[in-house]
């Protein structure tokens, strides 16, 4: 199952299963895990839903 977690202007933060994505919105390329935690820690202004 995929659920949209998180979305900014830059980014969308997709979980499927237990795995998260976060997709460049302009690019549509799926950045590496490792960039995850990095943008929710250092305030880049989600919304999450």
């Amino acid at each position: 199952m995929i659920k949209l977690l998180a979305k900014n202007d830059k980014y969308y933060v997709f979980a499927v299963d237990y795995y998260f994505y976060t997709v460049n919105r302009s690019t549509g390329k799926i950045l590496p895990q490792e960039y995850l935690a990095p943008l929710l820690k250092y305030g880049v202004p989600y919304e999450y839903g």
